[in-house]
C-alpha cells in the first residue's frame, strides 16, 4: 500500500473508527435528546436521540470522505490541486467528527446545551486544517513529470527572435467581475452574523471571502523558466509549469460552467483551469498528458512566445 492510499483511505477510516469508539464510551453520560443545531442567537433549536448521533456523524463522514477519496483516485494527473485533493478526505472527516464530538462533549453529565461556546466552531476548523496538513505530508509530492528538450509542435505560431536572444511576457488574466461581488456579499454576511451570533463567524467567512478575491485575477509570467501563474494574495495560489515539461501551447477557449465555476479548477480528464472569465484562454499541454487552460485576452501571443522558447530549450 502506497503513501497516497494511506493518506486518502486508511487514515480517514481510522479516524471514523476511533470516533465511533469515543461516541460509544460517552453515550451513557449524555441526555436522551442531544442538541445538534444552534440558531443565530446561539440557542439550541434541534435535537437528536443520542443513539443516532454516531450513525449520523460517521455516515456523513463516510459520504463526504468517500466522495473525495473517489475523486482522488479518479483524477490521475493534474497541473493543480492533486496534493490538496488527496488530503481532503482526512480534512473533512476530521472536521465532521471533531464537530460532532465537540458539540456532544459540552453536553456531558448534564452540561448546558442551550448556548454554543464561541470556541467550538474555530476549534473544529483547526482540527480539520490539522487533518489536511497531516494527510498532505503523508501523501507526499506529486509524481515526477517527464522532461523533454524537443522543439515546439510543428505548424504552431512563433515569434521572431534574434539568435542567442530570449523572450519574456508578463500580463494579467481578465477580471472576474462576479467574484468581487460575491466576496463583498460574504463580508457583509459575516459582519451581520458576527453581530448577532458571535464574532467567531468572521473566522469562517472572511477567509472564504479572501480566497474569492484571490481568485478574481492572476499574474501570468512566461519566460525561459516556463509558465508561472500567481494569485493576488501574496502570490498565492501559485502554479508553475517548467519549460522542460511542456509538450505544446496553443490559443483556445475556456467555459467556467464546464469546469463548475471560476477560480482554480480540475477535471478527471487531466485538464485543469485558471478561470476568471469564460472566453479566450491559453492552453498549455504537459509531457504527461495533463493540460492547463488559463483565461487570457490575447492567448495567441503568449502561445507563440512559449512555442518559440520550446524551440530553444
Amino acid at each position: 500500500m502506497n503513501r497516497r492510499s494511506v493518506a486518502t483511505v486508511v487514515l480517514p477510516a481510522i479516524a471514523i473508527i476511533g470516533a465511533l469508539l469515543l461516541f460509544a464510551s460517552i453515550q451513557d453520560r449524555l441526555p436522551d435528546q442531544v442538541a445538534t443545531h444552534w440558531g443565530v442567537n446561539g440557542t439550541a433549536d434541534r435535537f437528536m436521540a443520542k443513539e443516532s448521533l454516531p450513525v449520523f456523524f460517521a455516515g456523513f463522514s463516510v459520504i463526504m470522505g468517500g466522495l473525495f477519496s473517489v475523486m482522488a483516485f479518479t483524477v490521475r494527473r493534474s497541473m493543480i490541486g492533486m496534493r490538496f485533493l488527496r488530503a481532503m478526505p482526512l480534512a473533512l472527516v476530521s472536521f465532521i467528527l471533531s464537530l460532532g464530538l465537540t458539540l456532544t462533549g459540552i453536553q456531558l453529565d448534564g452540561g448546558d446545551a442551550n448556548t454554543l461556546p464561541g470556541w467550538a466552531i474555530p476549534l473544529t476548523l483547526l482540527i480539520g486544517v490539522a487533518g489536511w496538513l497531516v494527510a498532505a505530508w503523508i501523501a507526499g509530492p506529486d509524481e515526477a513529470v517527464p522532461s523533454t528538450t524537443a522543439p515546439g509542435p510543428a505548424g504552431a505560431a512563433r515569434v521572431n527572435l534574434a539568435e542567442g536572444s530570449t523572450a519574456v511576457w508578463s500580463g494579467q488574466t481578465p477580471v472576474a467581475n462576479v467574484i468581487p461581488v460575491l466576496a463583498s456579499l460574504l463580508i457583509v454576511l459575516a459582519l451581520v452574523l458576527g453581530w448577532f451570533a458571535g464574532w467567531f463567524i468572521l473566522a469562517i467567512l472572511l477567509p472564504v471571502a479572501a480566497l474569492l478575491v484571490g481568485s478574481s485575477m492572476y499574474r501570468i509570467t512566461v519566460g525561459p523558466n516556463g509558465l508561472r501563474v500567481a494569485g493576488l494574495l501574496f502570490g498565492l495560489p501559485r502554479i508553475r509549469v517548467p519549460l522542460e515539461q511542456m509538450a505544446g501551447a496553443e490559443p483556445g477557449t475556456v467555459n467556467a460552467w464546464s469546469f463548475g465555476g471560476w477560480g482554480l479548477r480540475m477535471g478527471a480528464n487531466g485538464e485543469s483551469a485558471v478561470i476568471t472569465r469564460s472566453g479566450p484562454a491559453l492552453i498549455v499541454h504537459r509531457t504527461d498528458g495533463a493540460a492547463l487552460r488559463v483565461s487570457l485576452d490575447n492567448p495567441e501571443e503568449v502561445a507563440a512566445v512559449l512555442t518559440t522558447l520550446m524551440d530553444r530549450r
